[in-house]
């Protein structure tokens, strides 16, 4: 039977006994912080210490306690650089860095490979780096450069490491209980805020978190909650789980940024494909289709149809023309393309485009910003990737494969820079234990 989380992990600890409390307190702590009870600058400080204790734990090799707070930092990162604080504006990518850093350090120098592909990455952020020199835009050029460190850090910390399952559950159960923190965090402008919508991305109705960024996060959240309303070893908590993905799936399309509704109903199909023999597989979507028509009238008279003209909009909101357009540079300079954060830059100056604006898809600007060598190099990463991920069995490769195209969907969706990126991509590269129990058998 093809299950997230198994049994014998289930079973190790008592989250199951405290799940509902642990999703309501959540929820709670996000509405307090989302209707400004706790002032920006009293936040920073507290996100600023909490990473540092997270650093910490890096420096202890505590792996597992890690992994019960790491998620909580991921998801506040969105409502730090939301407002003006004293922490710079990438401040979470440097922890990141810092976090997996120590952790690669704590390694040794001898260690077990389970994946290869951290080879392409590695070289497309040496690449990136020394890419900087041509730049015109030295700020977004090092934004650019410490995202691909970090995807070379922890694609090598994930491909020479054996997750525990009792682990990787943690990581994947704190992850769904901070995805209901941020949700309270945006229920907080509905309850207590004035929410005006419009055909555009909206910003109160994200209470002025940026809804393209929040549909990522929203949308794992949604995710993981869907992964476990059909995993039959979690059969007892359905119901909890059915509220908080119907209240996420709300908020996440209230948002009108149309991201995180691509992002769960392309992980439903493959869930679909990989299940089409499971007689129960079925059973678990009629469920979800009565739901599903509930929370479309719900959020279709919440915004007085317009929701509905939001997603019969043609194009993709302009990122369809900037492809065209990172298609012509990739085209003018092919070898080596025009250096790292010139894009938004160049469109302007060779009147591609009117404004200045970034590719929102890291394919297109490794391709435009470094020619046939990014191609190579950022392209033969995610390919090299599928490869290995498709070579796996069972439950291993269904798994990898749904945080695999998550990943990439965002990647495609925006290119955003948000240390959740790479975050996923822990789940999609790392080994977990029982993979190898199961090959050794």
């Amino acid at each position: 039977m093809n299950t997230i989380n198994l049994k014998a992990a289930k079973q190790e600890g008592s989250f199951k006994d405290s799940k509902a409390v642990k999703y309501f307190a959540a929820l709670i702590i996000g509405l307090v912080i989302g209707s400004s009870k706790v002032a920006d600058t009293a936040m920073a400080v507290l996100y600023a210490l909490f990473s540092l204790y997270c650093l910490f734990l890096a420096l202890k090799g505590d792996l597992k306690t890690l992994f019960k707070f790491f998620p909580y930092f991921v998801y506040t990162e969105i409502y730090v650089r939301a407002f003006p604080s004293f922490l710079p504006n990438i401040y979470a990518d440097y922890l990141f860095l810092a976090i997996f850093a120590l952790l690669l350090l704590k390694q040794g120098s001898t260690f077990r490979l389970y994946s290869i592909s951290f080879v392409f990455i590695g070289l497309y952020a040496l690449i990136e780096i020394i890419d900087t020199v041509r730049t015109n835009e030295p700020d977004f050029a090092r934004i650019h450069s410490v995202n691909s460190i970090n995807l070379f850090l922890v694609t090598l910390w994930a491909s020479s490491n054996i997750l525990k399952l009792s682990t990787l559950n943690t990581l994947l159960n704190n992850f769904k209980i901070a995805s209901i923190y941020l949700a309270g965090i945006v229920l907080a402008a509905h309850l207590f805020g004035h929410v005006e919508y419009n055909t555009g991305s909206s910003f109160a109705a994200s209470n002025g978190l940026a809804p393209v960024q929040l549909s990522a996060y929203l949308g794992l959240g949604v995710v993981l909650l869907f992964l476990s309303i059909v995993n039959t070893l979690e059969k007892e908590d359905i119901f909890l789980n059915l509220l908080f993905f119907i209240l996420l799936l709300i908020l996440m399309l209230l948002t009108f940024s149309r991201g995180g509704l691509y992002f769960f109903a392309v992980i439903a199909v493959l869930y679909m494909l990989f299940n089409r023999k499971n007689l129960g597989s079925y059973f678990i979507f009629l469920i979800l289709l009565p739901i599903g028509y509930i929370v479309y009238y719900y959020v279709v008279s919440a915004t007085n149809g317009l929701i509905v003209d939001r997603y019969e909009q043609a194009g993709a909101s302009g990122r369809d023309l900037l492809v065209e357009v990172g298609i012509k540079i990739f085209l003018s300079d092919p070898l080596a393309g025009i250096g790292t954060g010139n894009f938004s830059k160049e469109i302007v100056a060779r009147h591609l485009y009117e404004v200045e604006s970034g590719a929102h898809n890291e394919f297109i600007r490794a391709a435009a910003e470094h020619g046939i060598i990014g191609i190579i190099t950022y392209w033969g990463f995610y390919l090299f990737l599928f490869f290995e991920i498709m070579s796996r069995r069972g439950v291993f490769r269904q798994y990898s494969l749904y945080f695999f195209a998550l990943f990439c969907l965002i990647l495609i969706h925006n290119g955003l820079k948000i240390v959740l990126q790479p975050t996923i991509l822990i789940l999609a590269v790392v080994t977990p234990a029982f993979a190898v129990t199961k090959k050794t058998k």
